[in-house]
């Protein structure tokens, strides 16, 4: 192979990876849903409740960033409160209500054992 087709594929290569790096490193953020499934780590801002919102692909939810212990998935907060699981669709000013052990999140219900 020549000098002149090797540099083409290192710079190619090197495009390549800063692309897809950039993308990783990309938070999102919207007035709609976060996706449901996105990869490990994918980090949303969720501008209608004004949080940040990372997915772990072991619970299959999203952790709410600087809240420990709280989860969202498909349009539903998550946590536990006294030993109880509660749940509300808005998490800055909604209403925090039971939530029945077979509405849970599959990742959720299975961490509670």
């Amino acid at each position: 192979m020549n000098t002149r087709w090797s540099h083409r594929i290192a710079v190619a290569l090197v495009l390549c990876a800063s692309f897809v790096t950039s993308a990783l490193a990309h938070d999102y953020s919207s007035n709609r849903y976060p996706p449901n499934r996105p990869s490990a780590g994918f980090v949303f801002y969720y501008e209608p409740q004004a949080v940040r919102l990372v997915y772990n692909t072991g619970l299959g939810v999203y952790l709410v960033e600087g809240h420990p212990h709280c989860y969202y998935h498909r349009g539903r907060f998550y946590r536990v409160d006294n030993g109880v699981w509660v749940s509300t669709t808005n998490f800055k000013a909604g209403k925090w209500k039971k939530a029945k052990r077979n509405s849970l999140p599959p990742g959720l219900a299975k961490k509670m054992g």
